[in-house]
Order: structure tokens, then C-alpha cells, then sequence
């Protein structure tokens, strides 16, 4: 047998498991595949103390039990459960996804119909060492393991010093074996924890009765690489990770550190790949003063300082300092419980991948006549060993002020929210606050800023907010955050068709005279890309076809901050060969033999005759019922217009305009087109 992981890149089903990030092992076997074999999962820890798992690969058709995994090679070993035609004592190499391969009979390991369903592999000097016991409370076996090198494939026999009840898994640790019993109905505590010394074959019981640990059958039971012990209950899902202390020591003692919930399991065996160390640490932010009756927040940010390997999950553990009253956290997955007469704020994590952080925050009250200050120490406890600990607690010491009017800097940054998509304002108006310095407990306003956006929302410290906040006496409290949300104001707008004779053919120039805009650079020869409008970031036209050849142009006004640059369109189409621009304005109530006041007419360059109408005083307005694309209406509009299509795409946003841009755009055409004679009675709005 090998000796080392496969690499990630050729490892495939049934090869070695892949050294890196640890993982937990759940196999089911029996009433749960339906005897027809084994199916391995992953277990996993999720945010909230929930424990997932998922199956890796299809069940194999080898029912197996009693596994361990080798951290030497990188493989599960477990021992067949026998059946018709297939002993009990054959040796189980399991690979990725589950596969297997049956090694053969294990000698000196009997061939008994009870099998065997608690195992664990050894390490150190035990590392080639499946330890294995029956799964039975028969009093001839419960006295005995059985020591089964992989490498050889064969066992040897250890008596034990006292009897060991069907603990259904065992677990190994500081060279000792660990099998935890949660049906001990022949003992007044009924959940107990047995100790063995593989070496000689000692036993040791240690209650369990005050732990709050349930009554079940803990079948699978592992190693963290943290040094905890996790057990997990058959009929419950019940999880305990279980730390020892003194492991090796007359009388060790046990603390339940975490309680989680995972799914119901059957025909179960656990093991854990231990994995790689994982460097996680614990920062925690907090003001530095504080003055008596104010609250306090903290904000602790859990890292994976490591590059490649992810922790499986860990738990965040802060007890609140006596002069923090009425705590409350916010974050999901956070709890706070009063232990003892101490309030403890409790975080379980879920998996935290490579330089991948999560962020817990916790806000208390000060007490309004205490001047004592106040300690606050947070730790973090990741699944996986830790290299480096000194990183894995933070503490915060906060003082009372000596006085309320110390000064202390701030600095306001505006953000404008378009879409979802956030954009810090870099133009902002004149006047606008973005730094200061100011008393302690002092309020500013941001809205004092005079932002042209919409009205913000939502209150706090780097979060929306809509008005003033209170200077904290920790400067690094004071950077704050205004966000605007854009959500598409409502314009009035009216829309504009304007219809010029067939076989009119208009120039660029003509079409932004018609629009009521100016040209900054008049050279026709530039290109659309390279012509510049005043008072316009950008402008496009496009060629569409209703009822003849005709153009849009489109403008949008220079950005604003915090707020959707606004869209403008005008359409002018040509009229169309089979009808008469009159009579698309059926019930306009100007006659055909007379240009009607507010009408504008002239020629094109080529002589051909052009009319336009901007206005129509005293006439009522023709609606978009009987135009299309023309009338009044208010719409929200979140950005830029359909530029080409059909009537449905196009007519619709075809001018939009406010009352002080038409009173422009009236004046400017008229200026620019006034000297153009007459010579065409239609007209079209």
C-alpha cells in the first residue's frame, strides 16, 4: 500500500483522499442502503449549528463498518459486515467517492456473524492500526479489541481490564481510545464515556450525567483536528463537540464546547481526515471612550488568514463584560445566552474558505452613573489545528471621557446606488461636508451636504442613512457612509413626433436646431463619436421606419450625482408614400389651406419644403390614443431608450422634456429656422 495522497490532479473514484482542507466521514450501511451496501457522506458544518451531509459517489455494493481513517495514506479502512456467502473479518480499503476495494480476510480476526461496528485508525506509532470491536453486549466479546495492522492484514487480540458495552464507534486520542455511550442503562448515569489504553488494555468509565448530553446511540464519533471529539446521535442528530482536558490524567474532565444539529442517521460509522492547519484569527473593533448612558457596538471580523486550505467551521465565543447591559446582536446566527450570570454571545461559523472573512456585531448600553470601564474579550476556536493562537482573541478597553466637548476628526463618504451597483461620488456640489472635526457625542448632518439625489434611507455607521449622527470619542468610529438610492424619479415629459414632407432629407445640424440644442464644435465633418452637444454627455440618432424613412435622436444630460442621467428623445420621420401628413392628424381642427400659429416651415437644402409645429395654442392636445408616440404623459424611466425598432420600441419614449427645456428648445428653433420661407400648409405633432 502507498504511503501518500494522491495529487488533486489524478486522483479519481477510489483513490486517496486529497491532502488540504480536513474532512468528516459518515458511512450507512444495512437498513439504510437497503443491505445493499454502503453509501459514504461528507459531513459538514453550516452556519446557525447545523451540520449537513451530503453523499459523495453512489453506495458501493460492500456493506463495511468500524472505519478509520489512515493519515498516513490517505484511505479509509474498515472491516465487511458478513452476510450469506461473505465473512465478517475481511479488511475494506475505501477510496474516493466512496469506492472499494476488499483487501481480503484480516487473520486473527474472527470470522463472527455479530461483525464489527466501532473502529478508528490509530496514529503515531499506531499509525497502520485499525482498531475494531463486535458489535454486541455479549459478555464473551465486550472484553476485548482487536489491533488490525492495514499493511499486513492481520489482528491481534487485547484483553481488557473491565467490560466495554456496544458503544457502536470509537474514537482515538492521546494514545488512548474514546467510546462514547449514550445508553448506559446498566449504570445510574446512563451517558458515560469509556477510556482505553490500547498498550495494556486498561479501562477507565467517566459519567457524563451533567454534561446535557441525551440519551442515544452515538454511532459515529471522530476527531477534529482541533483535538475535539464530535459524537453524533443516531436517533436525534444530536452533534456534541466534547473537549478533554487533562486526557491523560487520573480524572479527566469533559465540556460539551458546542451543540449542533445534523440528520438522523442508521447503520452509521464516523472518521475524519484531520487536515491541514488552519490560521484563523479574531479582531475586534470597539470605541476607545465612551460616554456614560451611550451604547456601545463591537464588531469582531473572523479571518482565514490561510491561502489554500478552508476551515470546516468554528465558533466565536464572547462573554460580555458585566457593564454592557441589555446586549443584542443582530447577525445571524449569533445567540446570546446569560451563563451563570454572565451574558455570552455565541457565533457558530460555516465553512470559511482561503483570506475569506465574517463579520459579528454586538451592541450594548453603558451605565449612565458608572465611570468604571469596560473589557471585552472575544475568541475564536476554528475545527481545524491552529498554528499560530496567539491571534484568535481580541480585547477592547473602553474608557469613560474626560470630557464631552474633546474633538475628535470624521470623514463622510457619498455613494450613489444605481441598478444595485454602488459608485462612490467623486463630483459632488458645492458646499458638500466631507470631513470635519467636531465635539464628542456632537451630531452632523449629512443631508446638510445639499447631495442632489434622492432621499436616502435607513440610520447608522457605515450603513443608508438619512440624518445626523453622533461623533464617537474612537475617530475610527467616525468614518461614515451616505449612500443614494437611485429609484427612478417620476418625470413629466412630452413627447414630440415631428413629420417632415417625402424625400426630405435633413442634416445633423438641422435635427439638433429641431431639438433645441447647440453645438460646441459646428465642424459637420466630425464624427458622431467626436461632435460634442452642450450640455449633453452623449447623443445618438438612428434610422427607423414609420411610415417612412426617418430619424431619433437621442441626448443624455450631463451626470448628475446620485441620481440616473436623464434621457431626452425627439423623433422626425418622413412622411410616408400613400398618406398625407394631415391625416395623421385626423382630429387636430387646422384646416389644409393655412399654416396654423406655432408652425414652422422652411426649406431643406435641396428646396424641398419642410414643417414642423413645436406648439399649437388654444388647440386640445391630440392624444397617444389617436397619434401614436404623441401626447403627454408622466412615466418613470430608469435610464436610456430604445435607439431603433418599430412603433412599439420606438414611438413610445420618443421626446422627453421638461417645462423649462421646451421653452428653450421653442426659442432656439425659432431662432434658427425663422428665415426659411413658407411654403407647405401640413402639419403633424
Amino acid at each position: 500500500m502507498g504511503l501518500t495522497f494522491a495529487s488533486a490532479a489524478q486522483a479519481g473514484p477510489g483513490d486517496s483522499f486529497d491532502r488540504g482542507s480536513a474532512i468528516t466521514f459518515i458511512a450507512q450501511s444495512g437498513s439504510a442502503t437497503n443491505d445493499s451496501g454502503t453509501q459514504l457522506y461528507l459531513a459538514q458544518q453550516q452556519g446557525g449549528s447545523v451540520v449537513e451531509i451530503t453523499k459523495t459517489g453512489s453506495v458501493d455494493p460492500v456493506s463495511y463498518n468500524a472505519i478509520g481513517f489512515n493519515q498516513v495514506d490517505g484511505y479509509l479502512y474498515g472491516i465487511q459486515v458478513g452476510g450469506t456467502g461473505v465473512a465478517a473479518n475481511e479488511l475494506v480499503r475505501i477510496g474516493q467517492e466512496g469506492v472499494t476495494t476488499v483487501l481480503g480476510p484480516v487473520a486473527g480476526l474472527p470470522d463472527n456473524v455479530v461483525g464489527y461496528n466501532a473502529g478508528d485508525m490509530g496514529r503515531d506509532a499506531y499509525g497502520d492500526i485499525l482498531f475494531v470491536r463486535m458489535g454486541t453486549n455479549a459478555a464473551a466479546q465486550t472484553g476485548r479489541l482487536w489491533l488490525v495492522d492495514v499493511t499486513t492484514g492481520t489482528a491481534t487480540t487485547q484483553l481488557l481490564s473491565q467490560a466495554v458495552p456496544n458503544t457502536a464507534d470509537l474514537v482515538y486520542d492521546q494514545g488512548y481510545l474514546w467510546a462514547f455511550y449514550g445508553n448506559d442503562t446498566g449504570q445510574a448515569d446512563a451517558v458515560s464515556v469509556y477510556r482505553i489504553e490500547p498498550a495494556s488494555g486498561k479501562v477507565d468509565r467517566f459519567s457524563l450525567a451533567d454534561k446535557g448530553i441525551v440519551v442515544d446511540s452515538y454511532g459515529a464519533q471522530w476527531l477534529y483536528g482541533n483535538g475535539e471529539i464530535g459524537i453524533l446521535g443516531n436517533q436525534t442528530g444530536n452533534l456534541y463537540q466534547i473537549k478533554i482536558t487533562d486526557p491523560t490524567g487520573a480524572m479527566p474532565t469533559f465540556s460539551v464546547i458546542n451543540a449542533l444539529k445534523g440528520p438522523t442517521t442508521n447503520g452509521n460509522d464516523g472518521a475524519s481526515y484531520l487536515g491541514e492547519p488552519v490560521d484563523l484569527s479574531l479582531t475586534k473593533t470597539g470605541p476607545a471612550h465612551f460616554i456614560p448612558g451611550t451604547s456601545i457596538t463591537y464588531t469582531l471580523v473572523v479571518t482565514n488568514q490561510d491561502p489554500s486550505y478552508s476551515s470546516t467551521g468554528f465558533r466565536v465565543t464572547d462573554e460580555l463584560p458585566a457593564g454592557l447591559r441589555n446586549p443584542t446582536t443582530t447577525t445571524p446566527g449569533a445567540s446570546i445566552t446569560d451563563t451563570g450570570g454572565t451574558e455570552v454571545m455565541s457565533y457558530t461559523g460555516a465553512v470559511l474558505g482561503p483570506k475569506e472573512s465574517v463579520s459579528i456585531m454586538v451592541t450594548g448600553e453603558t451605565d449612565p452613573v458608572s465611570n468604571d470601564p469596560i473589557i471585552n474579550t472575544a475568541d475564536v476556536v476554528g475545527n481545524e489545528s491552529d498554528p499560530k493562537y496567539e491571534n484568535n482573541s481580541d480585547t477592547i478597553t473602553s474608557t469613560v471621557t474626560t470630557s464631552v466637548v474633546d474633538s475628535v476628526p470624521y470623514a463622510i463618504t457619498y455613494i450613489k446606488v444605481n441598478g444595485g451597483v454602488e459608485t462612490t461620488i467623486t463630483a459632488l456640489a458645492v458646499g458638500t461636508i466631507t470631513s470635519g472635526v467636531g465635539t464628542v457625542g456632537a451630531r452632523v448632518d449629512p443631508l446638510a451636504a445639499q447631495i442632489f439625489a434622492n432621499q436616502p434611507a435607513g440610520f447608522g455607521v457605515g450603513k443608508e442613512v438619512d440624518g445626523p449622527f453622533m461623533l464617537s470619542a474612537d475617530p475610527t468610529h467616525n468614518n461614515f457612509v451616505v449612500k443614494y438610492i437611485n429609484t427612478a424619479p417620476t418625470i413629466s415629459v412630452r413627447r414630440r413626433v415631428i413629420y417632415v414632407q417625402k424625400g426630405v432629407v435633413l442634416t445633423l445640424k438641422q435635427i439638433l436646431a429641431i431639438a433645441g440644442v447647440t453645438v460646441s464644435d459646428d465642424q459637420e465633418s466630425l464624427s458622431l463619436a467626436d461632435l460634442k452637444v452642450a450640455g449633453y454627455r452623449d447623443f445618438n440618432w438612428d434610422v427607423v421606419n414609420y411610415p417612412g424613412i426617418g430619424y431619433v435622436l437621442t441626448l443624455e444630460v450631463e451626470d448628475i450625482p446620485g441620481l440616473v442621467s436623464p434621457v431626452q428623445q425627439i423623433a422626425v420621420f418622413v412622411e410616408g408614400a400613400d398618406a398625407l401628413i394631415r391625416d395623421k392628424n385626423p382630429d387636430s381642427g387646422f384646416p389644409t389651406d393655412k399654416i396654423p400659429d406655432g408652425a414652422q416651415v422652411g426649406t431643406d437644402p435641396n428646396g424641398n419644403p419642410i414643417i414642423w409645429i413645436r406648439d399649437k395654442p388654444g388647440v386640445p392636445e391630440v392624444t397617444a390614443a389617436s397619434i401614436p408616440g404623441s401626447g403627454t404623459t408622466t412615466r418613470s424611466f430608469p435610464g436610456a431608450m430604445p435607439k431603433t425598432g418599430d412603433v412599439a420600441s420606438v414611438m413610445a419614449p420618443l421626446l422627453l422634456l421638461s417645462g423649462a427645456l421646451l421653452c428653450c428648445l421653442l426659442a432656439l428653433c425659432r431662432s434658427a429656422l425663422s428665415e426659411i420661407p413658407a411654403v407647405h400648409p401640413d402639419m403633424a405633432k
